[in-house]
């Protein structure tokens, strides 16, 4: 079953849609477990098969979601693409250049869902964007607690650590935070 390298291949250039990715670049992360005998050929293949799937979203049998370009592939830029992880940077990085950092961590913090393509969690090349964003997610919340903390915004501040938990189970930090805000709450019986 082949449908898997194909959504594997998909979710890649989906990631990389600001760049063309090199056929050699791909072959690595496609085939890293079975050797092909002839992985141009069956790279060629695999792309037609997205192709084919990406095709069906487009009522134009001519457009091309994917282009040939450069000895490598690259996401048609006539195709504008939203992701939520390039929202949660653009919202990171507002909260140095925005006066209301606070409000501005929020915002960065809602848009973080949990692990990034966690379907692809095994595949070698999301796990450094997955712990990228994840520590980001992590710093950004340690950064914002004491702050709620700081402006006895306690109703946020359990919402937001309730939240933190149930994408990160096994974090102390949160859970002092929560703690923390309970307690200020008057909400003892909560804390223990």
């Amino acid at each position: 079953n082949r449908s898997g390298l194909l959504w594997n291949l998909l979710a890649y250039l989906l990631c990389h849609h600001k760049e063309t990715v090199s056929t050699e670049s791909l072959l690595p992360i496609l085939w890293r477990q079975e050797k092909s005998e002839k992985p141009a050929g069956a790279m060629r293949t695999a792309i037609y098969r997205v192709r084919s799937l990406l095709s069906e979203l487009s009522e134009d049998t001519s457009f091309q979601f994917l282009l040939s370009k450069d000895g490598g592939y690259a996401w048609n830029p006539d195709v504008k693409i939203l992701f939520d992880i390039e929202a949660f940077d653009q919202q990171t990085m507002a909260i140095t250049a925005n006066e209301d950092h606070v409000e501005a961590g929020l915002k960065a913090l809602d848009l973080y869902a949990g692990k990034f393509l966690p379907m692809f969690s095994s595949e070698m090349w999301v796990v450094p964007i997955q712990t990228y964003y994840h520590n980001l997610y992590l710093s950004l919340l340690d950064w914002v607690m004491p702050r709620l903390e700081q402006e006895a915004r306690l109703d946020a501040g359990i919402l937001l650590c309730n939240k933190a938990l149930q994408i990160d189970p096994y974090s102390e930090k949160t859970y002092q935070h929560l703690m923390r805000f309970l307690l200020q709450a008057e909400k003892k019986q909560e804390v223990v």
